[in-house]
């Protein structure tokens, strides 16, 4: 029987309503400061697992760029 080289998930992604408050949480949660910190995404790295939040708002329009291949802003209805 061949062994298998596949480890799991090592990337875990949550959408978050607010960033601030989730990195507060998750920090308190896993006992470890962020490892990538910004206003769009802030990562932890936790026994060789990763936890990343993101904003849900820039995920819901980064879903709707890549189903359409437009930025959501150039789709905008022009006023009658």
């Amino acid at each position: 029987m061949a062994t298998s080289s596949v480890q799991g998930i090592k990337t875990v992604l949550h959408p978050v309503s607010d960033v601030e408050k989730a990195k507060v949480v998750y920090t308190a949660l896993l006992g470890v400061e962020p490892s990538a910190d910004s206003a769009y995404y802030v990562g932890f790295d936790v026994a060789g697992q990763h936890i990343g939040l993101l904003p849900a708002v820039a995920r819901r329009a980064s879903r709707r760029r890549s189903r359409t291949g437009t930025s959501t802003t150039s789709r905008r209805r022009s006023p009658r």
